[in-house]
C-alpha cells in the first residue's frame, strides 16, 4: 500500500515538474502564475490503498481504492460510492480511461462512467464477477481479466463476452496487440479478439 502511495508521489512530482525542469534547462524563465507547485492529495482520497490509476480524455486523473474511486481534476477530488447509485461496489479494483469514460472494474462488477451524462452507469453482464484487471485492446475492445476468465468489453455497444474460462490477475497488451495474462499457475497469451493463443506453465 505505502509502496503504491509513493510511486503515486513520484509519478505526481515528475508529471507536474518535468515541464519546468525542462524549461529551467532550456533557459526559459516562466512567470510566477505559471508555476506548477505538487501538493499531497491522500488525505482527500477515499481511502488510503490505491488499486489502479488513470487518465482520462479531459485530463482527468481516477484513483481506484478499495473503499472508493475518486475523479481528481487538479483542484479537488470527487469521490464516489456504490451507496450514491452507478458503482456495483466501493471495492474498486481496476480503471481504464476509454477516451472521455472510464470502464471500471470492482469486486462485484463492470461499470461505466459517461462522461457526457457525468454518471455512472452498470455494464449489464449475465452474473456479478469479481474484475481483477482491464486493459485496452485496440479502438474497439477491452479485456477484462475476472476470477471467471476472461471478457471482452465491446466499446461501441457496451456489451460484454465471455472469451476464456481461465481465470485472470494481472494483464498487459504487447506493441504487436497480443494480450498477456498471468493467473497463479500460468502464463497465457490471447490474441486481440479474445482468442486463446498460448499457455506457458
Amino acid at each position: 500500500m505505502q509502496r503504491t502511495l509513493h510511486r503515486l508521489i513520484i509519478s505526481g512530482i515528475s508529471i507536474l515538474l518535468g515541464p519546468v525542469l525542462q524549461a529551467s534547462i532550456s533557459g526559459q524563465i516562466y512567470p510566477m502564475s505559471q508555476k506548477r507547485i505538487f501538493q499531497s492529495i491522500d488525505s482527500e482520497l477515499s481511502y488510503m490503498a490505491v488499486r489502479d490509476i488513470t487518465e482520462d480524455g479531459n485530463g482527468f486523473i481516477w484513483i481506484a481504492t478499495l473503499k472508493g474511486l475518486n475523479k481528481y481534476d487538479g483542484y479537488n477530488i470527487t469521490k464516489f460510492y456504490a451507496a450514491d447509485g452507478g458503482l456495483s461496489s466501493s471495492c474498486v479494483e481496476s480503471i481504464e480511461a476509454i477516451g472521455k469514460n472510464v470502464l471500471i472494474g470492482t469486486d462485484k462488477g463492470v461499470c461505466i462512467y459517461d462522461a457526457r451524462d457525468e454518471k455512472i452507469l452498470p455494464v449489464k453482464y449475465r452474473k456479478p464477477v469479481h474484475v481483477q484487471d482491464i486493459s485496452l485492446l485496440d479502438g474497439n475492445c477491452a479485456a477484462i481479466g475476472t476470477e471467471d476468465g476472461l471478457l471482452i468489453y465491446d466499446i461501441r455497444t457496451r456489451d460484454i463476452v465471455q472469451a476464456d474460462t481461465l481465470a485472470i490477475y494481472k494483464m498487459t497488451v504487447d506493441p504487436s496487440g497480443t494480450l498477456w495474462t498471468v493467473n497463479d499457475n500460468n502464463i497465457i497469451t490471447y490474441y486481440p479478439d479474445g482468442r486463446r493463443k498460448r499457455i506457458i506453465s
